[in-house]
């Protein structure tokens, strides 16, 4: 089995988040379990905030999350009566983790509880019935499993389906099954592309998340240095964050931190996240990072794009074009892990260099990929270079397709995508109406020549 959904940590706490739950005692609870936001891992003490918070009978996400504790022993000693008893008074309060809680203390047999995993099913389906995403997704891999269904048979058709409700309520270990699914056929047709997507979509959750909040955050006082009230600014963030990024170690000016900001997203690349790659490649064509630091001088540093860089104790060091090259290669390895905003990027690059064989395979990769964003702006680009035979044929009913296919997108594509066909048309009917204008004028010359 590749993974057990019942051995995960305290779901509710992680509901709690999505339901912005407002109530002090159960934040902190939450803070002191898991050891997040400045606060010291403390089980105990999260499992005492905990209790009360659920000792009012009122809260039904308290009473579900310290069910869960008392049924793991977590912080407290283990008491499964007490928190079946929990569980369902949450039931009773309309809370839907009550039924989940109930069905994994069936699942498991924990205390004087038999196992039976067809009730723990059911209770499952109780919870799943109201959209609850951790209900949906034990639903869904007991199907896959057989387990607590007639006869022991597997279902995996329907247990991908519940994947797919799972994974639309934000559940990210859902889109991890529905990855498996499509790889290895559960349920669906083998699909190695959307196995891929899903699969990448959960490796990128993981510690990469933190280091590009990190790096944004490091660009974000780049900005705030540069504006005109930027130091007030400044000491706004320094209030509101709490992220390592922002210590006053590393505030000491736009070209420490926009290196810094540099270094976390090539950290994040190499991993070959996308998003990092494109931010990489930004920052170098910009230019509004030093590529490297110069022989001969301590701090004399390489400009890009042939910018020229003074640096005290050194004479001025000229990399031309040397960034703009680098961030071009970041792109291409963007475009690799399906970024359409790197395709759109590179087929602009090109074309504007003339290489127009290039544009055209880079605007048609971003049109494949369908992103409702970029896809019209490459449809655009390579629609004009059809009409108007920018190094390529000219070819009309090609350029009013992809004209079509960007209004078809909707937003700003399909504004783009209308206006772009309505100039052609208005362009067309001036051509006619030019044309038919010189066959006239040519009609009447050689009729008055016939006159003498």
């Amino acid at each position: 089995m590749w993974y057990h959904p019942h051995f995960f940590p305290l779901y509710f706490f992680s509901h709690f988040f999505f339901k912005e739950a407002t109530d002090a005692q159960v934040a902190v609870a939450v803070r002191k379990f898991h050891g997040i936001k400045g606060a010291t891992k403390d089980l105990q003490g999260g499992a005492d905030y905990m209790e009360k918070a659920a000792q009012t009978g009122e809260d039904g996400v308290a009473l579900a999350n310290y069910g869960y504790m008392l049924a793991n022993g977590w912080g407290v000693e283990v008491d499964v009566a007490g928190a079946v008893q929990k569980f369902q008074r949450a039931v009773e309060l309309g809370e839907s983790g009550g039924w989940v809680g109930l069905g994994y203390v069936h699942y498991h047999g924990l205390g004087d509880i038999a196992q039976n995993k067809t009730l723990a099913l059911e209770y499952y389906r109780r919870a799943a019935s109201s959209g609850d995403a951790q209900a949906l997704f034990n639903v869904g891999e007991m199907l896959r499993l057989g387990e607590g269904t007639a006869a022991g048979v597997a279902d995996k058709e329907a247990a991908l389906q519940h994947f797919h409700a799972a994974a639309a309520r934000g559940h990210f270990k859902a889109y991890y099954m529905m990855g498996l699914s499509y790889w290895f056929g559960w349920g669906a047709t083998n699909n190695c592309a959307d196995a891929v997507f899903l699969l990448k979509t959960v490796a990128e959750r993981g510690p990469w998340g933190r280091v590009l909040r990190d790096a944004y955050s490091l660009y974000k006082v780049c900005i705030l240095c540069s504006h005109k009230y930027g130091f007030l600014l400044l000491i706004v963030v320094f209030c509101c964050s709490c992220t390592r990024a922002l210590t006053f170690e590393n505030v000491h000016g736009k070209a420490g931190h926009r290196r810094k900001a540099l270094i976390l997203y090539l950290r994040a690349a190499e991993a070959g996240y996308e998003v990092a790659q494109n931010n990489v490649a930004y920052l170098l064509r910009k230019g509004m990072v030093p590529l490297g630091w110069a022989e001969g001088g301590a701090s004399a540093r390489a400009g890009f794009g042939g910018e020229r860089v003074e640096a005290a104790g050194s004479e001025v060091v000229e990399a031309p074009g040397c960034a703009g090259r680098v961030g071009e290669a970041f792109l291409e390895r963007a475009v690799m892990q399906g970024s359409s905003e790197a395709a759109v990027a590179l087929g602009d690059i090109y074309h504007r260099r003339g290489n127009t064989s290039r544009a055209v395979y880079f605007f048609e990769v971003a049109i494949s990929q369908g992103d409702v964003v970029y896809m019209p702006r490459a449809a655009i680009s390579l629609g004009r270079m059809n009409e108007h035979g920018d190094g390529v044929e000219v070819n009309k009913a090609k350029a009013k397709y992809l004209y079509s296919l960007a209004r078809r997108a909707g937003g700003e594509g399909e504004v783009a995508g209308l206006a772009a066909e309505t100039m052609m048309e208005v362009a067309e009917s001036v051509t006619h109406v030019m044309d038919g204008f010189s066959s006239t004028l040519a009609s009447l010359s050689s009729w008055l020549f016939s006159w003498f």
